[in-house]
């Protein structure tokens, strides 16, 4: 029961935390990535903490797939854990996708993970600063 509602209540806060961006430690960048691979725009969006740009360090990147779902609970959590230093600062890139996109996932696995490899990651190490340690989540 106690596991239930810690459960519950990072949920419950998630959600506050992430329906408030003025509390939030991130910056957002919306870009779009026009993929050969996939033959298609990729909408992504992008947080950095608050502290990036005063920063020279390098950053773990998470990768979040089906990111209109994923990014805000995301983005809430790791503003919290690094506020205790539960996880290390990271970078966070949402792929957002449509429906019809979802097939690059199932369908199309091997042309998204091309993308991923030889688009994506290539695209996001020139214009961030990153630690070539990545996460996927999705």
């Amino acid at each position: 029961m106690k596991k239930l509602l810690l459960i519950t209540s990072i949920f419950i806060s998630t959600e506050l935390v992430s329906q408030t961006k003025n509390h939030s430690s991130f910056d957002y960048v919306h870009t779009n990535i026009e993929s050969v691979i996939l033959n298609d725009t990729v909408k992504l969006a992008i947080s950095l903490l608050e502290n990036y740009t005063n920063s020279k360090a390098t950053y773990l990147v998470l990768y979040i797939l089906d990111g209109k779902w994923f990014f805000s609970q995301g983005a809430a959590l790791q503003t919290h854990f690094s506020r205790y230093k539960i996880t290390p600062d990271l970078i966070i890139v949402e792929i957002e996708n449509t429906s019809t996109q979802r097939n690059w996932y199932f369908n199309e696995s091997e042309k998204f993970n091309q993308f991923l490899e030889q688009e994506l990651i290539p695209t996001l190490d020139k214009g961030f600063r990153t630690n070539q340690e990545r996460l996927l989540f999705g």
